[in-house]
């Protein structure tokens, strides 16, 4: 078994089992979770192809050249849509999402002439490739010395690859646009955003936009030879299963986001007053604001429900009995603050005020004090009482204080 066969069939194994796993999560992101199975299975069809290639089955059965590439043209749509699934708890898939379809039915309609050759050229494309005499870049000469038909393959793989590039490509900025409107829609709904923030996804989208510019020389001018198709395909294999890890893996980890509804606006009931143009969307008016505000105030300074781990807006809204949007739009407009900075700008507060009595002689477990404080993390905490304490950390505030 070879290095190709043996990464095949390890990726194989990942993509099927990581896939089992994820649809086995009982009540958490149960739709996303199946489109990340199903972008695990055609992973795992990649990988039984890269076998067929690795072991020379594929020369035995020459008629399966390039009948599911049409699904590579899929990663990019389900990738958006898991991220949808995700990211918007009232988003449902109906018929008009078909439409994403439409890059894979374009790419099997356009190679079905392939599809319908004699498989006498398609044996002739496929063993002259995996002897390494055939240039595959996209601007490398035609070769000329072949039968006509297998011409006709390299040509229609060489448009193949130019419309999954530029497909993938239009998808992964999509995704980079929608993760980036995501965090920021967190900031005004959490207190802690630990795997909330989709990084693990912004992480796998970058990489593979470095790999496609990286490769872009690669598949614009393809050189012939053994060696350096043997490299081409071993780094290809190397990535695939990389990814196929790095999906399971994190989608198996990835928490429920919303366990609610999101925040939208509400009818402007609770709170009196006549409102005025900056908030007739909401209905809230400045009187109505200030009324709040004071509430939310009042509520902070004396129940402390910022030391609640994993507070959230919808959570400090019902200890206020106060619109969701209200309260929201309140804290942004009185605090100048997202409702992630407003609550953890008190909870630094509280620390500074724990460390300053523990300067004055009072015990303190200064290992334990982000959790003391609301923190679920070392590092959130420290970066936030940096953020609030000219870049000391709490060690670093003590020593300053002597």
């Amino acid at each position: 078994m070879d290095y190709t066969e043996g990464m095949a069939l390890v990726g194989m194994a990942i993509a099927i089992f990581g896939g089992a796993l994820l649809l086995r999560i009982p009540d958490q992101n149960v739709k996303a979770n199946r489109v990340l199975t199903l972008t695990l299975m055609l992973f795992s069809g990649s990988f039984f192809f890269r076998f067929l290639a690795g072991s020379g089955i594929y020369l035995d059965y020459p008629h399966l050249l390039g009948i599911f590439m049409f699904t590579k043209f899929l990663w990019g749509p389900l990738l958006y849509l898991y991220l949808q699934l995700l990211t918007r708890p009232d988003f449902k898939i109906h018929a008009k999402h078909a439409v994403h379809l439409l890059p894979a039915l374009l790419s099997f309609a356009a190679y079905i002439p392939i599809i319908l050759l004699p498989v006498a050229a398609k044996a002739e494309y496929i063993s002259i490739y995996l002897q390494a005499d055939m240039p595959s870049g996209l601007m490398s000469p035609v070769i000329e010395h072949v039968n006509p038909e297998t011409v006709l393959i390299q040509k229609a793989n060489r448009y193949q690859l130019i419309a999954l590039v530029c497909v993938l490509t239009g998808y992964l900025v999509v995704c980079l646009q929608q993760l980036s409107a995501h965090r920021r829609a967190l900031l005004n709904e959490f207190s802690v955003m630990d795997r909330l923030t989709l990084s693990w996804l912004r992480n796998l989208i970058t990489l593979v936009m470095i790999t496609n510019v990286l490769a872009l020389p690669l598949l614009m001018f393809s050189a012939v030879g053994e060696s350096y198709i043997l490299l081409r395909v071993q780094v290809f294999d190397a990535l695939l299963v990389f990814n196929a890890i790095y999906i399971a893996y994190n989608g198996i980890c990835q928490p429920l986001i919303y366990r609610g509804e999101k925040l939208t606006a509400v009818a402007p009931e609770s709170i009196p007053g006549e409102p005025v143009k900056k908030y007739q969307s909401s209905g809230l008016s400045e009187e109505g604001q200030h009324a709040c505000w004071q509430e939310v105030k009042a509520l902070m300074d004396k129940e402390k429900p910022y030391l609640t781990h994993g507070l959230t807006l919808a959570e400090l809204s019902e200890q206020l009995d106060l619109p969701l949007a209200y309260v929201s739009q309140t804290i942004n407009a009185e605090s100048g603050m997202s409702f992630f900075d407003f609550i953890n700008s008190y909870r630094i507060q509280e620390a500074v005020s724990l460390l300053d009595e523990h300067h004055e002689g009072k015990a303190l477990a200064l290992t334990n004090l982000y959790i003391e404080v609301g923190f679920n993390s070392k590092s959130s905490f420290y970066g936030q009482f940096k953020k609030y304490n000219e870049g000391l950390t709490p060690t670093q505030y003590l020593a300053a204080k002597q």
